[in-house]
Formats: C-alpha cells, structure tokens, sequence
C-alpha cells in the first residue's frame, strides 16, 4: 500500500501530510494490534518531530500498543559520535566521508590554538601557557615543526621522509584533542593514510597560514627588486624596439604547492 503526492516547487503542508496519513492508515486495521514504527538515526534526515507527533494521535487511540525502534544500521561511527565535548577550534579538513576539525598545535613561531591560561605575573602583566591536558603535546609537536621547517632557512620543505609509525601516531594525536580515536577507530575508518598524513600534520603547524605570509613576503621582495617602467604620460614613442619589461624577481610559491611525502 503506497498513497503518495509531491511538488515539483514546493514542499507539503502539514495538513496534507496529515490527511495523507489519515488516508494511508485508514486502510489498516489497527484496533487492538500491537504496532511497531522503524524511524531513521541522525545518519537520516526527516521532519521526524512531526511524524512522531502524528503517528502517536492517529494510532495510539486504535492499537493495543504502540512501539518505535531507531534503526542504526550498520554504518561506521561519523564525527558527531566520537565528538568530545569541548572542540578545539581549527582547520575543517575533509578526510574520507565526513569533516573532521583539526586544531594548530604548534606553529613555526611556538604559537597555538589550544586552550591557554592567563597566568598573572609579579609585575603585573599576563601572560598566557598552554593548559597543562596539552602541554606535553604542544612540547612533542617541535619534531613536527622541524619536519616542515628547515631551522637554517625557514621556508616550507620541498619534500620530506617520517616514519610511518611516527606519522600515523602524530595524526591520531592531532585527531585526539577533538574526538575519541585511537587504533580500533582509525582500522575501521581508515582516516590517516599514506596521501593525507601530510596535509594533516601540516595544518597541526598551520602551513596553511605560513605559506599566505611566505606568499605575500616573496611577491613584496619581487617588486623592490623591479626595475621602474616609465612614467604615467611618458610612452616610449622612439623609433625601434619597444622598451624592456622591468625585471622582477622570480615567481613566489602557489599556496598549492604543499610538501610531498616521499
């Protein structure tokens, strides 16, 4: 038994789909039977409120009982379920299905986006420290650091090498701070892998940010370096070539041109 309507513009009022309702159910004999609702988990998306609300006032005065059963399924866990209950903020870096929330540990500069305490100093002035839950973390992310930054010349590095072991429990440690995943959750995910283990380690020291300032810097050393074209008003009319272009330096790094693992 199927009863059904829709629009091609518009959505269905409330009153027709409770007359839509009325219609499906009055085929059924409820009286004294004992019924049983499937309604859909979070993965699903429904007016679910107003169902639940409909189904109970149509069917709870005629059955004998009235049951609802979520079905689960048997989808693996999305971040909403492993979500602890205070997010770090940070980068929204898609990895398999779904969108996971990545904080900067620590950056070129020792900065961080993870929760500080304002600690007041005998002078009078405040200063700020990492919380002591992640202190530690923030101390052990200066390998990741220097993994991206060369301590001589302090531009990103073209290519890298990291242990796979080191890689993977640098990513779950990032992935830790904002949600409950440890071995069993990645073998079942499969969240790090050996393309993605770069991009996340790279926003746990905020390349992304790095390479916006580096960007900017190198285009503003090209143009002191450039050689001044002529005057507003004063084209190079002579006979013969045209004048050279100005020199400039050379081009600055694409913001797309992250590190490769290797």
């Amino acid at each position: 038994m199927v009863i059904a309507r829709a629009y091609i513009d518009q959505c269905l009022t409330a009153d027709e789909v409770r007359n839509l309702a009325i219609e499906g159910l009055g085929q059924i004999e409820l009286a004294g039977k004992r019924v049983l609702v499937i309604i859909p988990d979070s993965t699903r998306s429904c007016p679910l409120a107003m169902f639940f609300r409909l189904l109970c006032e149509l069917i709870r005065p005629k059955a004998k009982k009235l049951d609802f059963l979520i079905a689960l399924g048997t989808h693996p866990p999305m971040p909403d379920d492993l979500r602890r209950r205070s997010i770090v903020p940070g980068y929204d870096i898609p990895l398999g299905e779904h969108t996971w929330t990545i904080p900067v540990i620590r950056d070129l500069e020792g900065g961080s986006g993870l929760p500080r305490d304002w600690r007041l100093e005998t002078d009078g002035s405040v200063s700020e420290i990492i919380q002591e839950t992640y202190r530690s973390l923030w101390q052990e992310f200066t390998s990741v650091v220097d993994l991206f930054f060369s301590p001589d010349d302090p531009s990103p590095a073209g290519t890298f090498r990291l242990d796979r072991v080191e890689a993977l429990r640098r990513c779950l440690d990032a992935l830790a701070i904002n949600y409950r995943i440890g071995r069993a959750e990645q073998n079942l995910l499969k969240l790090v892998n050996a393309d993605n283990w770069p991009t996340i380690l790279g926003v746990t020291v905020d390349l992304r940010t790095f390479w916006d300032v580096y960007q900017k810097t190198q285009e503003k050393k090209s143009l002191r370096g450039a050689t001044p074209g002529p005057k507003p008003g004063s084209a190079d009319t002579a006979p013969g070539p045209p004048a050279d272009s100005p020199a400039t330096g050379p081009a600055a790094a694409s913001s797309s041109s992250l590190p490769s693992a290797s």
